[in-house]
């Protein structure tokens, strides 16, 4: 082949490897954006006997599956801005409520323990998980908008960053990582506190865990 051929051949081939991994970090996207909406609606369904369940099953439908139907479509396609500012938005009164939630529980806390205990502690109290549930998924949402907002903004760009996509395929694991931390907490642990501290409510609709330890 001649030296013309040669040079539109270098960048054709980029191109391909460029659209191949864009490629790649939507379909992980995709995956943990389904993932994450069957463990964030086993909590929407967990909470409906709760004493307030319309706040907890809203927040973790909308949070945790509405959006991700919603950035898995858009993913890419540069029509995001009302989603982004709908995401940020929720984000925001999530934060809020975390922030008065732990000010209601800051005087409940012996900070006198080891690191160990009192994170234990802090978990074993009602308030502490919902703490917990809360902060996952804001940092969920707030993940979502971020690879919604770069999946945007690189659209229909031939150029675009390769080492923000392999960061973002990184970060969407160690997410999908959290969130699996948090299914085996909540399947080998959570019948045992909620039976220790005769919180039955809090057992959710799935009942007790086959996993509960005699107390």
């Amino acid at each position: 082949p001649d030296k013309q051929s040669l040079f539109i051949a270098k960048p054709t081939t980029a191109i391909i490897l460029q659209q191949a991994k864009m490629s790649a970090s939507g379909a992980v996207l995709k995956l943990y954006c389904a993932a994450a909406a069957l463990f964030f609606a086993a909590c929407a369904y967990a909470q409906l006997n709760d004493p307030d369940p319309f706040f907890w099953v809203l927040g973790y439908l909308v949070g945790g599956v509405v959006f991700n139907i919603f950035v898995a479509a858009f993913h890419g396609t540069g029509g995001a801005k009302k989603l982004l500012l709908v995401m940020r938005v929720f984000a925001a009164g999530n934060a809020a409520i975390i922030f008065l939630m732990i000010c209601a529980l800051f005087p409940k806390i012996d900070f006198r323990m080891k690191p160990k205990e009192l994170i234990w502690s802090v978990l074993e109290l009602e308030e502490g998980r919902e703490i917990a549930g809360i902060a996952i998924l804001l940092l969920h949402v707030l993940w979502l908008g971020r690879c919604l907002r770069e999946g945007s903004s690189t659209a229909g760009k031939e150029g675009s960053d390769v080492r923000k996509m392999s960061s973002n395929i990184i970060g969407t694991a160690a997410l999908a990582g959290l969130i699996a931390g948090a299914v085996y907490l909540w399947i080998y642990y959570q019948s045992d506190m909620v039976a220790r501290y005769k919180t039955e409510h809090c057992s959710g609709q799935f009942g007790e865990s086959p996993f509960a330890e005699e107390l």
